[in-house]
Protein backbone atom coordinates (compact mmCIF):
# COMPACT_ATOMS: atom_id res chain seq x y z
CA UNK A 1 0.00 0.00 0.00
CA UNK A 2 2.89 2.37 0.72
CA UNK A 3 4.18 1.93 -2.82
CA UNK A 4 0.74 2.42 -4.37
CA UNK A 5 0.04 5.57 -2.33
CA UNK A 6 3.45 7.05 -3.13
CA UNK A 7 3.05 6.39 -6.86
CA UNK A 8 -0.44 7.90 -6.89
CA UNK A 9 0.94 11.03 -5.23
CA UNK A 10 3.78 11.27 -7.75
CA UNK A 11 1.33 10.98 -10.64
CA UNK A 12 -0.53 13.96 -9.17
CA UNK A 13 2.69 15.96 -9.18
CA UNK A 14 3.25 15.75 -5.43
CA UNK A 15 6.83 15.40 -4.22
CA UNK A 16 6.93 13.16 -1.18
CA UNK A 17 9.84 11.40 0.53
CA UNK A 18 10.14 7.73 -0.30
CA UNK A 19 8.37 5.70 2.40
CA UNK A 20 9.88 2.72 4.18
CA UNK A 21 9.28 -0.47 2.28
CA UNK A 22 8.89 1.23 -1.10
CA UNK A 23 9.10 -1.39 -3.86
CA UNK A 24 11.64 -0.27 -6.44
CA UNK A 25 13.25 -3.53 -7.55
CA UNK A 26 11.56 -6.51 -9.16
CA UNK A 27 13.11 -8.87 -6.62
CA UNK A 28 11.35 -7.08 -3.76
CA UNK A 29 8.00 -8.01 -5.27
CA UNK A 30 8.96 -11.38 -6.72
CA UNK A 31 10.66 -13.04 -3.76
CA UNK A 32 7.83 -12.92 -1.15
CA UNK A 33 5.22 -13.87 -3.74
CA UNK A 34 7.31 -16.76 -5.01
CA UNK A 35 7.94 -17.91 -1.42
CA UNK A 36 4.16 -18.05 -0.95
CA UNK A 37 3.81 -20.00 -4.19
CA UNK A 38 6.42 -22.57 -3.14
CA UNK A 39 4.87 -22.92 0.31
CA UNK A 40 1.41 -23.54 -1.12
CA UNK A 41 2.77 -26.13 -3.52
CA UNK A 42 4.64 -27.87 -0.69
CA UNK A 43 1.43 -28.01 1.37
CA UNK A 44 -0.51 -29.62 -1.45
CA UNK A 45 -2.43 -26.42 -2.18
CA UNK A 46 -1.54 -26.28 -5.84
CA UNK A 47 -5.11 -25.33 -6.76
CA UNK A 48 -4.57 -22.02 -4.94
CA UNK A 49 -0.94 -21.55 -5.96
CA UNK A 50 -1.74 -22.02 -9.64
CA UNK A 51 -4.57 -19.51 -9.66
CA UNK A 52 -4.32 -15.76 -9.36
CA UNK A 53 -1.00 -16.01 -7.53
CA UNK A 54 0.66 -17.70 -10.50
CA UNK A 55 -0.86 -15.11 -12.84
CA UNK A 56 0.60 -12.37 -10.66
CA UNK A 57 4.03 -14.02 -10.69
CA UNK A 58 3.92 -14.15 -14.48
CA UNK A 59 3.08 -10.46 -14.64
CA UNK A 60 5.93 -9.62 -12.26
CA UNK A 61 8.36 -11.67 -14.33
CA UNK A 62 7.24 -10.06 -17.59
CA UNK A 63 6.67 -6.46 -16.53
CA UNK A 64 8.32 -5.99 -13.15
CA UNK A 65 7.46 -3.23 -10.71
CA UNK A 66 7.25 -0.47 -13.38
CA UNK A 67 4.86 -2.60 -15.54
CA UNK A 68 6.45 -1.26 -18.74
CA UNK A 69 9.83 0.22 -19.59
CA UNK A 70 10.14 3.44 -21.56
CA UNK A 71 12.88 5.22 -23.49
CA UNK A 72 13.96 8.82 -22.94
CA UNK A 73 14.85 10.60 -26.18
CA UNK A 74 16.54 13.96 -26.64
CA UNK A 75 18.48 15.61 -29.45
CA UNK A 76 22.25 15.90 -29.02
CA UNK A 77 22.30 19.68 -29.45
CA UNK A 78 20.15 20.13 -26.33
CA UNK A 79 22.88 18.56 -24.20
CA UNK A 80 25.59 20.61 -25.92
CA UNK A 81 23.67 23.82 -25.32
CA UNK A 82 23.07 22.93 -21.67
CA UNK A 83 26.76 22.26 -21.05
CA UNK A 84 27.65 25.45 -22.91
CA UNK A 85 25.43 27.44 -20.56
CA UNK A 86 27.00 25.73 -17.54
CA UNK A 87 30.61 26.33 -18.60
CA UNK A 88 29.92 29.95 -19.49
CA UNK A 89 28.36 30.54 -16.08
CA UNK A 90 31.34 28.95 -14.37
CA UNK A 91 33.73 31.11 -16.38
CA UNK A 92 35.70 28.20 -17.80
CA UNK A 93 34.89 28.80 -21.46
CA UNK A 94 32.17 28.00 -23.95
CA UNK A 95 31.67 24.25 -24.31
CA UNK A 96 29.75 24.75 -27.53
CA UNK A 97 32.75 26.31 -29.28
CA UNK A 98 35.34 23.76 -28.11
CA UNK A 99 36.90 21.20 -30.42
CA UNK A 100 35.81 17.58 -30.12
CA UNK A 101 39.11 16.71 -28.43
CA UNK A 102 38.65 19.48 -25.86
CA UNK A 103 35.06 18.43 -25.21
CA UNK A 104 36.09 14.84 -24.60
CA UNK A 105 38.94 15.87 -22.30
CA UNK A 106 36.59 18.06 -20.25
CA UNK A 107 33.85 15.43 -20.06
CA UNK A 108 36.17 12.61 -19.05
CA UNK A 109 37.79 14.82 -16.41
CA UNK A 110 34.40 15.73 -14.94
CA UNK A 111 33.14 12.16 -15.11
CA UNK A 112 36.14 11.06 -13.07
CA UNK A 113 35.82 13.95 -10.62
CA UNK A 114 34.31 13.45 -7.17
CA UNK A 115 33.11 17.04 -6.89
CA UNK A 116 29.89 18.30 -8.48
CA UNK A 117 30.00 20.45 -11.61
CA UNK A 118 26.66 22.24 -11.28
CA UNK A 119 26.80 25.42 -9.18
CA UNK A 120 24.47 26.01 -6.25
CA UNK A 121 21.77 28.67 -6.37
CA UNK A 122 22.07 28.85 -10.15
CA UNK A 123 19.08 29.71 -12.31
CA UNK A 124 19.47 28.09 -15.74
CA UNK A 125 17.43 28.96 -18.81
CA UNK A 126 14.18 27.09 -19.35
CA UNK A 127 15.70 24.83 -22.01
CA UNK A 128 18.64 23.87 -19.81
CA UNK A 129 16.36 23.42 -16.82
CA UNK A 130 14.25 20.97 -18.82
CA UNK A 131 17.33 18.90 -19.70
CA UNK A 132 18.54 18.86 -16.09
CA UNK A 133 15.12 18.04 -14.67
CA UNK A 134 14.72 15.18 -17.15
CA UNK A 135 18.01 13.74 -15.91
CA UNK A 136 16.83 14.19 -12.32
CA UNK A 137 13.66 12.21 -13.04
CA UNK A 138 15.77 9.42 -14.55
CA UNK A 139 18.03 9.37 -11.50
CA UNK A 140 15.04 9.07 -9.17
CA UNK A 141 13.27 6.40 -11.22
CA UNK A 142 13.59 2.74 -10.20
CA UNK A 143 16.45 0.98 -11.93
CA UNK A 144 15.15 -0.86 -14.97
CA UNK A 145 12.06 1.30 -15.45
CA UNK A 146 13.80 3.25 -18.22
CA UNK A 147 15.29 1.07 -20.95
CA UNK A 148 17.65 3.63 -22.48
CA UNK A 149 18.44 7.29 -22.99
CA UNK A 150 18.38 7.73 -26.78
CA UNK A 151 20.42 10.57 -28.28
CA UNK A 152 18.93 11.58 -31.61
CA UNK A 153 21.22 13.16 -34.21
CA UNK A 154 24.27 11.71 -32.45
CA UNK A 155 27.47 12.61 -34.27
CA UNK A 156 30.45 12.40 -31.93
CA UNK A 157 31.75 10.57 -28.86
CA UNK A 158 31.17 13.72 -26.81
CA UNK A 159 27.44 13.47 -27.52
CA UNK A 160 27.37 10.22 -25.53
CA UNK A 161 29.75 11.34 -22.79
CA UNK A 162 27.74 14.55 -22.30
CA UNK A 163 24.62 12.59 -21.38
CA UNK A 164 26.54 10.47 -18.90
CA UNK A 165 27.90 13.62 -17.25
CA UNK A 166 24.46 15.21 -16.97
CA UNK A 167 23.10 12.00 -15.46
CA UNK A 168 26.01 11.90 -13.02
CA UNK A 169 25.26 15.46 -11.95
CA UNK A 170 21.63 14.45 -11.40
CA UNK A 171 22.81 11.85 -8.90
CA UNK A 172 22.11 8.67 -10.82
CA UNK A 173 23.23 5.62 -8.91
CA UNK A 174 23.46 3.10 -11.73
CA UNK A 175 24.79 2.82 -15.29
CA UNK A 176 21.94 4.00 -17.50
CA UNK A 177 22.18 2.59 -21.06
CA UNK A 178 22.80 5.56 -23.36
CA UNK A 179 22.13 4.82 -27.03
CA UNK A 180 23.46 7.10 -29.78
CA UNK A 181 21.07 7.28 -32.73
CA UNK A 182 22.98 7.81 -35.98
CA UNK A 183 20.59 9.28 -38.53
CA UNK A 184 22.16 11.23 -41.40
CA UNK A 185 24.28 9.69 -44.16
CA UNK A 186 27.48 11.21 -42.78
CA UNK A 187 26.66 10.04 -39.27
CA UNK A 188 25.96 6.50 -40.46
CA UNK A 189 29.30 6.46 -42.25
CA UNK A 190 31.05 7.71 -39.09
CA UNK A 191 29.18 5.50 -36.61
CA UNK A 192 31.87 2.82 -36.38
CA UNK A 193 34.62 5.40 -35.83
CA UNK A 194 32.59 7.16 -33.13
CA UNK A 195 31.96 3.94 -31.24
CA UNK A 196 35.59 2.85 -31.61
CA UNK A 197 36.72 6.13 -30.05
CA UNK A 198 34.29 5.65 -27.16
CA UNK A 199 35.44 2.11 -26.50
CA UNK A 200 39.05 3.27 -26.39
CA UNK A 201 38.22 5.35 -23.30
CA UNK A 202 39.01 3.40 -20.13
CA UNK A 203 36.28 5.10 -18.09
CA UNK A 204 33.65 4.30 -20.70
CA UNK A 205 34.60 0.64 -21.03
CA UNK A 206 34.43 0.28 -17.28
CA UNK A 207 30.97 1.82 -17.21
CA UNK A 208 29.26 -0.23 -19.89
CA UNK A 209 30.77 -3.59 -18.89
CA UNK A 210 30.65 -4.98 -22.42
CA UNK A 211 27.07 -3.89 -23.17
CA UNK A 212 26.36 -1.13 -25.69
CA UNK A 213 23.14 -0.14 -27.43
CA UNK A 214 23.38 1.66 -30.79
CA UNK A 215 20.46 2.81 -32.93
CA UNK A 216 20.41 3.34 -36.70
CA UNK A 217 18.11 5.94 -38.23
CA UNK A 218 16.04 5.04 -41.27
CA UNK A 219 13.68 7.92 -42.01
CA UNK A 220 16.15 10.80 -41.66
CA UNK A 221 18.90 9.05 -43.61
CA UNK A 222 16.42 8.32 -46.41
CA UNK A 223 15.42 11.99 -46.52
CA UNK A 224 19.08 12.98 -46.45
CA UNK A 225 20.48 10.65 -49.12
CA UNK A 226 17.58 8.82 -50.76
CA UNK A 227 16.21 5.38 -50.00
CA UNK A 228 18.83 3.31 -51.86
CA UNK A 229 21.88 5.22 -50.61
CA UNK A 230 20.51 5.29 -47.08
CA UNK A 231 19.74 1.57 -47.09
CA UNK A 232 23.29 0.78 -48.20
CA UNK A 233 24.75 3.10 -45.56
CA UNK A 234 22.57 1.50 -42.89
CA UNK A 235 23.76 -1.96 -43.89
CA UNK A 236 27.42 -0.90 -43.90
CA UNK A 237 27.10 0.84 -40.54
CA UNK A 238 25.46 -2.17 -38.90
CA UNK A 239 27.99 -4.56 -40.43
CA UNK A 240 30.94 -2.50 -39.20
CA UNK A 241 29.45 -2.04 -35.73
CA UNK A 242 28.72 -5.74 -35.31
CA UNK A 243 32.25 -6.68 -36.36
CA UNK A 244 34.04 -4.14 -34.21
CA UNK A 245 31.96 -3.77 -31.06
Amino acid sequence: MATQSWLEARLKGEKLPKPDGLLTQNEQLWEPLYACYQSLQACGMGIIANGELLDTLRRVKCFGVPLVRIDIRQESTRHTEALGEITRYLGIGDYESWSEADKQAFLIRELNSKRPLLPRNWEPSNDTREVLETCKVIAEAPKGSIAAYVISMAKTPSDVLAVHLLLKEAGIGFAMPVAPLFETLDDLNNADDVMTQLLNIDWYRGLIQGKQMVMIGYSDSAKDAGVMAASWAQYQAQDALIKNL
